[in-house]
């Protein structure tokens, strides 16, 4: 469509003037990809008691794993059914893997926890990670705990594989005037290029935390619960957002103004659907109808240190008409710093800090109900776009269950029904403050009725 506007074929104000064979040719169009992914695992477990201590029994588990990954993927714009002809774009992964667990109870009130997994990746070769915890148990009604521990996570094979797409969009001459924030746009073409994807060379997550907290039960059917954590998490897989003023100016290196005829050859080599520009930027003069080409591909963007405190008090009790039960957990972040592309940023400058959940619980013989209260706290956004704050956030759920124990035919049959967002409030305003986040997450559904249905033959 576009290229019959370049070429004068099609009239956007007047549709109706244009040829049926040029009408016909647009609609014969698509956007098509089509992805086969496979998996097989196979895992080996053996666990149980080695040996007696003073403290009690010494427990090992040890396992060995297998992992094949397999996928082919392929992506076409162009003619309708004109994927079939394409190739498929292929990756696998091998994967080998041992690990083992101990529980080493050293007295009466105190236990650890070890245990260490060893995978040996074909494409990504050998990783070793630990995890160390303990319990320590001084009364029945006091418990303190811990751990430490890495993990590893590799990107999928999909990602690994490097497939990438372009798309293009027309903007007004304002529009790129906003977003030429380093002086860059030289008043020709209105098109904009935005790679997605992935980037060659995706390398594997890791992390590093720790935690330590309490369980305290002063009296039958009271807990509280408190927990710290710290989390240093490296080389994240992800990308950047919708390009934002900020973005433009943070990251210049994603943008590539007025490509010449070579940068423009390397995207169309890079990206699988080359055919989606013909008629749209000529190779000969990108510069006629480009401004610029965006970069979006995931890569290995970013690192972020996350410190918070979870909490929680819960009670039940019998009575006459069932077992009741209430609880209260939450969440409260204290620091969490993202560094994307070198640029470093507070995640909670404007984000909520605080979220938490109320629940209260009904159970009586084969019926069971639960009311769901989840709370997002307010806050601040420093009078950016003109609102100096985010508002609370408030929704309740329902939910009810019947499990059919009559011998019966019904019998092993279980119904389940739930409203989410009871009262179909609507999320609070938030005018989005331009910083480098993707602006559409967090979108909340309104009142949502779902229905359940299971049966067990066993």
């Amino acid at each position: 469509m576009a290229a019959a506007v370049t070429s004068g074929q099609l009239d956007p104000l007047n549709v109706a003037a244009a040829d049926t064979a040029v009408i016909r040719d647009i609609l014969n169009w698509e956007t098509e990809k089509e992805t086969v992914h496979e998996l097989f695992l196979a895992r080996a477990v053996a666990d149980g008691p080695i040996m007696e201590l003073p403290g009690g029994e010494l427990r090992i588990a040890a396992g060995f794993e297998v992992t094949q990954d397999r996928v082919e993927t392929r992506f076409g714009t162009g003619n309708i059914g004109s994927l079939s002809a394409k190739p498929y774009a292929e990756n696998s992964r091998d994967n080998t893997a041992a690990f083992i667990e101990a529980n080493l109870p050293v007295t009466d009130s105190l236990d650890l926890s070890l245990s260490v997994r060893h995978d040996n990746y074909s494409d990504f070769g050998t990783t070793t990670n630990g995890q160390i915890g303990f319990n320590f148990t001084p009364t029945d009604w006091l418990r303190l705990y811990g751990h430490w521990g890495e993990s590893f996570n590799a990107p999928t094979t999909l990602d690994s594989l490097a497939f990438a797409t372009g798309r293009s969009a027309i903007q007004t001459a304002g529009q790129l005037q906003s977003a030429d924030v380093y002086g860059e746009w030289n008043g020709q073409g209105t098109n904009v290029v935005i790679t997605e994807g992935t980037a060659p060379g995706v390398e594997p997550q890791t992390a590093q935390s720790w935690a330590i907290g309490l369980d305290l039960q002063p009296t039958q059917g009271l807990m509280f619960k408190l927990n710290y954590y710290e989390i240093d998490f490296s080389d994240i897989i992800g990308g950047l957002g919708v390009p934002t003023e900020q973005i433009r100016r943070d990251f210049p290196d994603k943008f590539i103004w007025h490509p010449s005829v070579d940068e423009w050859a390397q995207f169309l080599t890079e990206v699988q659907n080359p055919e989606a520009f013909n008629g749209v930027i000529d190779p000969a003069d990108p510069n006629a109808t480009l401004a610029y080409i965006y970069d979006r591909r995931v890569t290995n963007f970013g690192e972020a240190q996350m410190t918070g405190i979870d909490f929680g008090v819960s009670y039940y009790h019998e009575t006459a008409f069932g077992t009741m039960s209430y609880g209260i957990t939450g969440n409260k972040q204290l620091d969490f710093d993202l560094t994307e592309g070198g640029i470093s940023s507070d995640q909670l400058l404007f984000a909520p800090d605080l979220r938490m959940q109320g629940t209260i619980r009904w159970s009586r013989d084969n019926m069971n109900a639960k009311l769901t209260v989840n709370y997002t706290d307010s806050f601040d956004t420093n009078n950016a776009d003109n609102q100096s704050s985010v508002d609370e956030y408030v929704v309740t759920n329902l939910y009810v269950g019947y499990d059919f124990q009559d011998g019966g035919v019904a019998d092993g049959l279980s119904l389940r029904f739930y409203v989410d967002n009871v009262f179909d409030e609507d999320p609070s305003e938030f005018r989005s403050y331009d910083v480098n986040a993707v602006k559409y997450s967090g979108f909340t559904f309104g009142r949502m009725y779902k229905v359940g249905l299971s049966y067990s033959f066993f």
